[in-house]
């Protein structure tokens, strides 16, 4: 499961060569519909591999929408190496606490800690209280 394909700005990750080298499916999820336009428009002003990294972006097929949780709106999603019902299925079952999957709202809280800018992440946070 992955939380768009871009990393760090426009880093790219290539879902199919992932689900290929993993032999194991692959689910991309994102909070609401991308901009292509203005993707395109970003890549195309900021990197000489425009491109190539527009191709990536194209090829990653149609996006589909599932709601996680009643009371939120829906996430949408690729998927390679799965079916639609599959993929959504999936993204149903592992949303606990909000629409965002438990996989990546977990890695999302991780990766903040980690790259905080105090010291021990949130930890520092509850020294105060």
């Amino acid at each position: 499961m992955l939380s768009g394909v871009t990393f760090g700005g426009f880093n790219l990750i290539d879902p199919w060569k992932v689900q290929k080298l993993c032999n194991a499916p692959v689910i991309v999820v994102v909070g609401s519909r991308p901009d292509n336009w203005a993707v395109k428009r970003a890549l195309f002003r900021h990197f000489p591999d425009w491109k190539k990294r527009w191709e990536l972006i194209r090829s990653l097929g149609p996006l589909h929408k599932v709601r996680t949780m009643h009371s939120e709106g829906p996430v949408f999603f690729e998927r390679f190496g799965s079916s639609t019902r599959e993929a959504a299925l999936i993204l149903k079952a592992s949303a606990f606490v909000s629409r965002v999957p438990e996989p990546l709202r977990v890695a999302g809280i991780l990766a903040r800690g980690l790259f905080s800018s105090e010291p021990f992440g949130w930890v520092s946070s509850y020294r105060s209280l």
